[in-house]
């Protein structure tokens, strides 16, 4: 997210020491506003002894979406736009963090559509692992990358303005225009079934 995610700053750590021993891998880290962990992870001593590239660490980007192009795990909480964005280019997801409530049914929508999976950020050692298992199993990323441009809804937007318009344009049932109030929350339920995710509680 824009803030970055709670424990970014051990859960970066713990993937870029796991890179290390792998021996391949690039990691880069989007801190958001977050420049306290942005400072500690550019002064981190990252090793870098088998040729690796040391991490990339990133404040705010604009461009989020070039680099989810050239990634191949997107590390992230478990937020509607990431997840849709990620959807859209294939991109398969470990999720580590959700608000509850909120974001809990956006972890089942990725992991029950076999898209990704959810490891706690209070386990970074765990969320290593999970990442070193996904880059070990080439079939397995292809498999989460499909069905992840599977759940893609890259014209919902869109989508979202056609049934607001047609909500605000559809006579009433007495042959006039619907009052504004009421088309008003015709399209406020309009965009909220369009866009909530289904909010069951993660595993």
């Amino acid at each position: 997210g824009g803030d970055g995610f709670g424990k970014l700053y051990e859960v970066a750590v713990a993937i870029g020491r796991r890179l290390a021993f792998l021996g391949y891998g690039q990691l880069i880290v989007v801190c958001g506003r977050n420049e306290e962990v942005r400072f500690k992870l550019l002064t981190e001593k990252w090793d870098t002894g088998q040729g690796l590239n040391p991490p990339e660490i990133l404040g705010f980007v604009t461009n989020i979406d070039e680099y989810m192009s050239a990634a191949d795990i997107l590390v992230t909480k478990a937020g509607p736009g990431s997840i849709a964005e990620a959807m859209v280019k294939g991109l398969p997801c470990l999720l580590t963090s959700f608000i509850p409530g909120q974001e809990e049914g956006n972890v089942r929508f990725v992991t029950d559509g076999g898209a990704g999976d959810y490891v706690s950020e209070t386990e970074p050692e765990q969320v290593a692992a999970k990442i070193s298992q996904w880059l070990k199993d080439p079939e397995k990323m292809r498999r989460m990358s499909e069905c992840a441009r599977s759940l893609a809804r890259p014209d919902a937007t869109l989508e979202i303005a056609r049934r607001m318009l047609s909500a605000f344009l559809q006579p009433g049932s007495d042959g006039d225009r619907s009052s504004p109030k009421s088309t008003a929350s015709q399209a406020t339920r309009t965009v909220e079934a369009t866009t909530a995710l289904p909010r069951t509680r993660p595993p």
